[in-house]
């Protein structure tokens, strides 16, 4: 393995306690379900995921009112905390402008997952890999698979209803499975952030080949069956960084088995792919169809014209919009784009901080990755595909949330004792002074 620059190595680090934030993360990913059984039940929406948002920011304020600073580098901390500022000034911008209407939609837009960000730089966190989060996605992996068994999606009309899920068919009629998350883009993403860890942990482990072979078809198949094409550009664009990245950073044993690996997962993938297609091929043709690729361009076409009559203030701060909007709603506009969404909320303002804190974050993974290839390398393959899936869809949510997890991964290393970790210890202190 090659060797890791001194200023990376922790070996050497003073210990401290870190509270794990996957629970966060698994809360995110899980409030699809949340809603699926609330239509189910008949009850009450219970703000899980705004109460799970509000600990992280209580957390972080107490550590920082407490003497926490930021544990990563200072240029990360300054372009993450330039991004909040750009989000916070959005919407500011809208509400003076009177935009009052378009409010709770740029709260969910940015501050849904955008800000906790900027509350994980100081919250005495880490994310790690857990069994709470494996068996979570195993167990919506599964689910997938069984609704393309079952030929149904299995879920409430209500929630399909409210919250998108209204193209449950493909043009060739195939059923586009989405398991307990609002759409099938949504669950391809998750798909291929766990092929994308399965192919380095059969790429670096001497074990559990054939059950790491076996979650791979498996997964390939129900990402087949989401017709997401944006996914499959995901996969694809992922699978390309991941090897990329591992002939770049990784050891020697993994860059030695791409040898052998790199076809093998080929043939598994034309394998899951011709045992759909064998029947008909109108399955295959038809994911050649432009009908949505279509009504994308006239999309960005109608914003590129809307972009033209703004001000300069809109312009500089943006407009404070998103496009989060029920489809039964006849205001209803789609972005499906990361790049023009961005723009359209925060203006060049809040694009030039996205971009300078994505740079950061992948500066930093890639560094860190000399010592930690198995945690960094797919996480930055995804990340980076996901810039990528980014022309094609309007994916803000899943990169504001594999930011967060940039941050939590660092603070999992990191091991600094300038991190509060025992909140009323801080609270004590606030008040004696």
């Amino acid at each position: 393995m090659r060797d890791a620059p001194k200023e990376f190595s922790h070996a050497n680090a003073p210990r401290t306690r870190l509270v794990p934030a996957t629970w966060l993360v698994t809360v995110i990913l899980a409030s699809g379900l949340l809603y699926i059984i609330q239509d189910a039940t008949g009850s009450q929406a219970v703000p899980v995921l705004l109460g799970a948002a509000a600990i992280l920011v209580l957390m972080a304020a107490v550590s920082f009112l407490g003497g926490a600073r930021p544990v990563v580098p200072r240029g990360v901390a300054l372009a993450i905390l330039f991004f909040v500022v750009s989000a916070v000034l959005a919407t500011v911008v809208a509400a003076a402008g009177g935009a009052t209407d378009d409010l709770a939609a740029s709260f969910t837009f940015m501050y849904g997952i955008g800000i906790l960000i900027g509350a994980a730089l100081v919250a005495p966190i880490s994310v790690r890999r857990s069994l709470v989060l494996t068996f979570f996605l195993a167990g919506a992996i599964l689910f997938g698979l069984v609704q393309v068994m079952a030929g149904s999606l299995l879920v409430p009309q209500s929630y399909r209803e409210e919250y998108g899920i209204v193209f449950e068919t493909f043009v060739n009629g195939g059923l586009r499975v989405s398991s307990i998350f609002a759409s099938p883009p949504r669950f391809a993403e998750v798909l291929v952030y766990a092929i994308l860890h399965l192919v380095y942990f059969l790429l670096s482990w001497d074990r559990c080949r054939l059950f790491l072979m076996v979650g791979i078809v498996v997964s390939l198949f129900v990402l087949y069956h989401t017709y997401s094409r944006s996914g499959y550009v995901l996969l694809l664009g992922g699978l390309l960084l991941l090897l990329l990245l591992v002939r770049a950073r990784g050891p020697r044993v993994v860059r030695d088995r791409q040898n052998w690996a790199v076809p093998t997962i080929a043939g598994a993938a034309a394998s899951v792919v011709l045992a759909v297609g064998a029947a008909s091929f109108d399955v295959d043709s038809s994911l050649a169809d432009s009908t949505s690729m279509g009504a994308r361009i006239g999309n960005w076409q109608s914003l590129l014209s809307f972009f033209r009559q703004l001000g300069t203030l809109q312009l500089l701060f943006g407009t404070g919009r998103s496009a989060h909007y029920s489809f039964l709603n006849q205001g209803y506009f789609v972005v499906d784009n990361l790049y023009l969404s961005i723009f359209l909320y925060g203006g060049l303002l809040g694009m030039t901080a996205f971009a300078l804190m994505a740079t950061a974050l992948a500066r930093e993974g890639l560094q860190r990755a000399y010592e930690r290839p198995e945690r960094w390398l797919p996480f930055l393959a995804m990340s980076g595909a996901s810039l990528l899936e980014g022309f094609f869809v309007d994916n803000h949510n899943t990169v504001f949330l594999l930011g967060f997890v940039a941050v939590g991964l660092i603070g999992s290393e990191s091991g600094a004792s300038s991190r509060i970790v025992r909140p009323a210890s801080s609270l004590r202190r606030l008040y004696s002074t």
